[in-house]
């Protein structure tokens, strides 16, 4: 409650005329009319006066109260009574007025001695507050009551849009920043209570429509490197089997990643196994799939890729004035400056285990829209791929793909050889040599085990067939990436994957060996801001180095 006193009567003054001049109809009860006349200057500032009672009473009558709300032509319900006598309060109330208590004070000084003592305000009100007078706060109940509709005040008007529009402004960028923690501790833990694939297909539903986040932060220019004559803005990179049929690749991109390997491909549409087929093990953090290769096949795949590569190539052009066929010489086959799109080749289950023809079919009629292609040798879901054990035909395999590549007429892709994380020295070694021999342009370390890591055995999940991938799968993968840069000298470009959860994680296998790193089962946990996370903490762990200087580092 505000006190108004004689000192506020100014105050009070003021509060009534900017009443009137908000168009609001102002009256005034009084018991004062009979004793001398009111003088002008006060009388001015009301519509209309009602005497309340004989001098010096106090008790109410509803007859007055209803008698003003006749002459300010407005219900009771409609009109607010202003005073600071209880009884009144009470009265006002009990005819279904709002009422704010005022400590009035004991008389309101007029010229010519005229007074009015103990006058209470009553004023009909048209969709405002009372409490947004300027310079005066109530402290009793204030609401908004409907009326006949009065004109807006233009300032509140301009004040309440820019005010909406700063807060929705600023609301939609930290929702659609893909570092915002909302992502990471709301939306991602609301994703796990949900079964695993559903929780994956409501995910990239969602990217192929463009509900999601994006990383606005460009990159820092220490973690550029550059593979296969390409330049690469970061080296974190998305692993195959989240989009699988290539239907989100510029969501995926938006997100942060250096490189987004879609696939694995098959060249005829397969279901893959039957579900329940993916698990998570929340204990560690670990991913168990035996998802058995399910795709829509080369034909739907090879559409949106070549869809999307000539659409991005044709608003190029017209942006910069040159035509499709000389960017067609130049752009990367993502169609994005220092972002490499990857293309994982793997089997039907129908294929024969010894044969190849698979991928070499992938190969000439994918390849022409990949910066790389992959040959997925060493899936642990399938049962017909020989070529992850036998040397035998991975070396038919390794041919027979390098030579469909290098019959491509015109743009020929990198091939990229993914390798399992089991196997032993001697394997590695034999890989490594007919790697080198047979002109393989990088080596994938590694694709996801079938062991079950001391990390993962106390989960439930652990009893579950497939592959796992997840943090307990890292000192295997850094193994073997480890002993493939050092088996190939480093004249093969080494991409890490597995276990990779943090800045951390990804320096050591850069020191390692890896040119670049893939996650996955890590963006799954911890949500779309995985790669922004990693990559600020690089830039902070690489203190002023670049990227491109730590990889192989162990091995020098």
């Amino acid at each position: 409650m505000v006190e108004i006193t004689r000192s506020l009567i100014p105050e009070t003054i003021a509060l009534i005329r900017w009443l009137r001049s908000e168009g609001y109809r102002v009256g005034a009860l009084t018991n004062s009319l009979g004793a001398e006349p009111v003088d002008a200057r006060v009388r001015g500032l009301f519509g209309c006066f009602v005497e309340s009672a004989a001098v010096g009473m106090r008790k109410p009558e509803e007859g007055i109260y209803l008698m003003a709300c006749n002459l300010l032509d407005a219900r009771p319900r409609e009109c607010v009574f202003v005073g600071d006598i209880a009884a009144n309060l009470k009265a006002a109330a009990g005819l279904g007025m709002a009422v704010v208590r005022v400590r009035v004070g004991a008389e309101m000084v007029a010229g010519g001695g005229a007074y009015i003592s103990s006058f209470e305000i009553m004023f009909r009100i048209a969709a405002r507050r009372a409490s947004a007078a300027p310079g005066l706060r109530l402290s009793a109940a204030q609401r908004s009551f409907g009326s006949k509709a009065q004109p807006p005040s233009t300032l509140r008007n301009i004040l309440w849009t820019t005010s909406t529009l700063v807060v929705g402004g600023l609301g939609y960028l930290y929702v659609t920043d893909s570092s915002a923690g909302i992502h990471r501790y709301i939306s991602t833990p609301l994703l796990r209570l949900m079964d695993a694939e559903a929780a994956h297909d409501l995910a990239l539903t969602a990217l192929k429509h463009g509900v999601h986040p994006v990383d606005r932060k460009p990159d820092d220019p220490l973690l550029a490197t550059t593979l296969w004559g390409k330049r690469l803005g970061n080296p974190v990179g998305l692993a195959a089997g989240f989009d699988k049929n290539a239907e989100a690749v510029d969501a995926l991109f938006a997100l942060g990643f250096g490189a987004v390997e879609v696939g694995s491909v098959t060249p005829v549409a397969q279901q893959g196994n039957p579900r329940p087929r993916l698990f998570r093990a929340d204990n560690c953090g670990a991913v168990i799939n035996r998802m058995g290769l399910n795709n829509q096949g080369m034909e739907a795949f090879a559409e949106r890729v070549r869809s999307r590569f000539w659409r991005l190539l044709a608003a190029q052009s017209q942006r910069q004035g040159e035509t499709v066929a000389q960017l067609t010489r130049n752009v990367n086959r993502s169609a994005l400056p220092d972002r490499l799109l990857g293309i994982n080749l793997s089997k039907n289950k129908a294929s024969a285990a010894e044969s190849f023809e698979d991928y070499t079919r992938g190969i000439a009629k994918l390849g022409a829209y990949a910066d790389y292609v992959v040959i997925n040798v060493s899936c642990p879901n399938v049962k017909n791929i020989a070529a992850a054990s036998d040397i035998g035909v991975l070396q038919d395999t390794i041919r027979a793909v390098t030579r469909a590549r290098d019959q491509m007429p015109e743009y020929r892709p990198p091939v990229v050889l993914k390798i399992g994380p089991d196997n032993d020295v001697d394997q590695l070694r034999v890989i490594a040599q007919m790697a080198l021999e047979y002109g393989i342009d990088g080596i994938i370390t590694a694709n996801t085990t079938r062991t079950r890591p001391a990390e993962v055995r106390g989960s439930q999940v652990a009893l579950e067939e497939g592959g796992l991938s997840g943090p307990p799968l890292k000192s295997l993968a850094l193994e073997t990436t480890r002993s493939m840069y050092r088996l190939t000298g480093g004249r093969i470009p080494i991409i890490g994957c597995g276990g990779i959860a943090s800045a951390e994680d990804a320096l050591e296998f850069a020191k390692a060996g890896a040119s670049f790193v893939q996650i996955y089962s890590s963006m799954t946990f911890d949500g779309p801001g995985k790669a922004r996370e990693i990559k600020d903490g690089l830039v902070e762990l690489l203190k002023g180095r670049r990227w491109e200087d730590v990889v192989g580092e162990d091995s020098k």
